[in-house]
């Protein structure tokens, strides 16, 4: 801030400098363009135990460790790549038109005159009517294109069929606690846990010996596993070979757990890593132990088809799991 001096004036004129570093441009990240040779070798140089792990506290520091691990030789191949919407650029003389809309209707609100409402509205029609004469331009030209057997036309077809992904607003019928109609993110996922808990709760009141049994084993601490390995144990064993044929299996595009690692990363994991992995599995089998890591799952609501989107029933949730999680069930 700095004062103007020379102007004649009875206030003091000052001078406000704000620096603008902020970018117009969205972006997102991709590995499109991932190193992943820069990957495997980033990983290498990690040194990782051999021997088998002694309780469950070191297989939950080891399953964190390899989880850090390849985040951060993941975090190097990322590359931000800007947000284009589909939607095309105006041209600046529609651009211009709609200023000088903008312009007359600050001028209208200040003075208002039928003269000014009369010419605001004229100028609206002729920017609909560019706009649409814009729009079906773009498109032909687009389609016109496009070539029998190319995947592009798919890819544009599916942004017309897709259903949009915004939630919209939910009617609370459930929470007591919560308002009647629930518009952030956060009241929307208290709401739908509510719900999960009420499809799977299960009041148990001692009625039938099933339910007895079902008591007196939560009532019951579980002790900590003491492995007893028979002698053939080696044979339930897992190999780094074994699991890369399993990672092999795994879906090219499934979405990542909350720890961000994608299956397509996974398929490029080195040797030395897999070995470690197999460590962990192995010892996970000879403790009779499932990790704690791999229990957190991030739940996603999908609308049920024609269900109406203001209802949270309308929803079924799945669970996004970890990658490195989904290696174990093949076991």
């Amino acid at each position: 801030m700095s004062t103007l001096e020379g102007l004649i004036s009875d206030h003091c004129p000052v001078s406000l400098t704000f620096p603008l570093n902020c970018s117009t441009l969205k972006f997102y990240r991709t590995l499109s363009k991932a190193d992943w040779h820069a990957f495997r070798a980033e990983l290498n140089k990690l040194d990782f135990p051999t021997s088998l792990l002694k309780d469950t506290s070191e297989v939950d520091q080891a399953i964190d460790h390899l989880t850090h691990s390849i985040s951060a030789a993941l975090e190097k191949q990322f590359t931000k790549v800007p947000i284009i919407r589909g939607r095309p650029r105006l041209p600046d003389q529609i651009i211009e038109l709609i200023s000088e809309r903008n312009s007359i209707h600050r001028r209208y609100h200040r003075h208002p005159s039928p003269e000014l409402r009369s010419t605001r509205n004229r100028l609206s029609a002729v920017i609909r009517r560019r706009i649409k004469q814009h729009l079906r331009s773009f498109w032909d030209h687009k389609l016109s294109i496009f070539q029998p057997g190319d995947p592009a036309i798919w890819k544009t077809l599916r942004r017309f069929k897709a259903e949009p992904s915004h939630i919209p607003s939910w009617d609370n019928l459930n929470h007591p606690t919560l308002p009647d109609h629930i518009t952030d993110d956060r009241g929307k996922a208290e709401l739908f846990a509510e719900i999960i808990f009420q499809r799977n709760h299960v009041e148990l009141n001692g009625s039938n010996p099933d339910e007895d049994m079902i008591l007196a084993t939560r009532s019951t601490p579980r002790p900590t596993p003491v492995p007893i390995l028979p002698a053939d144990a080696h044979r339930f064993f897992t190999s780094p070979l074994e699991i890369s044929s399993y990672i092999g299996q795994l879906r090219a595009r499934a979405s990542p757990g909350v720890d961000g690692i994608s299956s397509k990363c996974v398929r490029y994991l080195p040797f030395k890593t897999l070995s470690y992995l197999s460590l962990i599995l192995n010892s996970c089998l000879s403790l009779q132990y499932f990790p704690k890591a791999w229990k957190h799952a991030i739940i996603c609501p999908i609308h049920k088809k024609n269900k109406p989107r203001h209802d949270p029933n309308s929803y079924r949730p799945i669970s996004l799991l970890p990658t490195l999680n989904s290696v174990i069930y093949f076991e």
